[in-house]
């Protein structure tokens, strides 16, 4: 599956809580019995100045498409504390290989992409593989 951000409305940098989050919204429009929802936001994101904006557009994403409130709907944030080299030491090597972060992927040789080391969410895993080099490797 391939999502076209423009469609949804949002222009670069998209972050992928907004996409996720928008999904969210439709299958809780599918299941009204859902309660509470997960965003997995970390430590590292509420740093960032702006997130806070990004929270907003979050919500507003939610309860718009759910046609719940804040009362009916709960946003929590189980790893909010937890550090992004704390998540990527908590998932198995084999399934961080497989996970992606870019959203400006580059090619870096014949039919190879990589990562730009530009958007904001290269910006951070190049942070941690600087305090972290034993990481090198370990995900694209």
């Amino acid at each position: 599956m391939s999502i076209d951000y423009a469609s949804l409305g949002m222009t670069p940098p998209v972050w992928d809580s907004e996409v996720i989050n928008f999904f969210g919204a439709m299958i809780i429009q599918a299941h009204p019995e859902i309660k509470v929802f997960y965003d997995g936001a970390i430590k590292d994101d509420f740093k960032d100045p702006d997130f806070q904006n990004r929270l907003n557009k979050i919500a507003d994403i939610l309860y718009l498409h759910t046609q719940k409130s804040k009362e009916t709907l709960k946003i929590e944030f189980p790893i909010r504390n937890l550090l992004k080299y704390e998540v990527i030491q908590s998932i198995p090597e084999d399934l961080l290989k497989l996970t992606w972060s870019c959203r400006y992927p580059k090619i870096v040789a014949p039919w190879t992409f990589g990562r730009c080391h530009e958007c904001p969410q290269c910006k951070v895993l190049d942070r941690v593989l600087e305090e972290h080099p034993e990481l090198e490797g370990t995900f694209v």
